[in-house]
């Protein structure tokens, strides 16, 4: 059998990150989702676990004690899909790189994304799943669902992308059934 290298190293990215994991269907995240929007990912932010002791010891203050997010992706949001545009700012904060196999979120810096996403309050949002983050790229979205740029390599005869004017035009009318 011949199996490309893109597929393989996503086949361990998967297996060893998401073993336990079932990611969710289409149709279920298109309707569970409290907003999809497509954004870019303008900044990644590191966050607390990088913080030292402020009394000058060489330790870190949450080392092997944090089960929070490693960074905060910062979006610039160019579109609502789904989702009251009123209550989904022009910049969203989504959590990132969890240190659990289950991580919902691993995102690019300048990378472009429909996201599927629920509210965590005011201008922060969670992805669903861990495969609720689509790549977007010269107006085409990766169907894997994780960012992964395989989708688009013409190269990769199990590569799948569809035309984003599709993508959406499917969200929409999954999310009013």
């Amino acid at each position: 059998m011949n199996i490309s290298p893109n597929i393989l190293v996503a086949l361990a990215m998967v297996t060893t990150s998401y073993a336990a994991f079932v990611p969710i269907d289409f149709n279920t995240k298109c309707k569970k989702s409290d907003a999809i929007v497509r954004g870019v990912v303008i900044d990644m932010v590191k966050v607390a676990r990088n913080v030292e002791d402020s009394r000058g010891g060489d330790e870190k203050i949450l080392e092997g004690e944090w089960s929070g997010p490693e960074s905060v992706a910062v979006i610039r949001v160019i579109s609502v899909i789904k989702g009251d545009a009123k209550k989904v700012n022009t910049i969203i904060f989504v959590p990132c790189g969890y240190n659990f196999d289950e991580s919902p979120c691993e995102l690019t810096k300048s990378k472009e994304y429909i996201l599927f996403l629920e509210s965590m309050g005011r201008n922060y949002f969670h992805p669903l799943d861990p495969f609720c983050m689509h790549r977007v790229q010269k107006e085409k979205v990766g169907m894997s669902g994780f960012d992964w740029g395989g989708d688009f390599d013409p190269e990769n005869k199990d590569a799948k992308a569809i035309k984003l004017e599709e993508f959406i035009a499917r969200i929409k009318k999954t999310a009013t059934e």
